[in-house]
């Protein structure tokens, strides 16, 4: 009877730790793209990619004047990045995900909110024909 629970247990566990991988893996399908925010008065443009890497790009209006890399992943409820060169992680909770926004608590307990950039509009060339 003891095995029979230690077993039902084992496989109940298993059930959790793969329903909530899951849901990890759908999380981080949804965050997968380019979005925008502003952040003081610079705008960035971060873009997340599938195999976990980052790129974030502070604006001045369209000009680029800077930008940070480095890799992405969830943790729990957590949005974990790890910043190139330094190897840095900034830990931040998540407060709200959908698929067009997202927010986290910063460190310092400011909120940021990430809204979806929609991809261009495709280019017509009007003169051709």
């Amino acid at each position: 009877m003891a095995q029979t629970r230690l077993s039902l247990t084992l496989i109940l566990s298993a059930l959790t730790v793969s329903h909530a991988h899951a849901r990890d893996d759908h999380r981080a399908e949804q965050l997968t793209g380019t979005w925008y925010s502003l952040a003081d008065t610079t705008n960035t443009v971060t873009t997340l990619y599938r195999q976990g890497r980052f790129k974030t790009a502070f604006l001045d209006g369209e000009r680029e004047i800077g930008h940070i890399s480095g890799s992405w992943r969830l943790d729990g409820n957590n949005f974990a990045w790890t910043y190139d060169g330094s190897g840095w992680e900034d830990r931040n909770p998540i407060l709200s995900l959908s698929d067009d926004a997202f927010s986290l608590r910063e460190a310092n307990g400011d909120v940021s909110i990430f809204h979806r950039q929609s991809p261009p509009a495709p280019h017509t060339d009007t003169n051709r024909r």
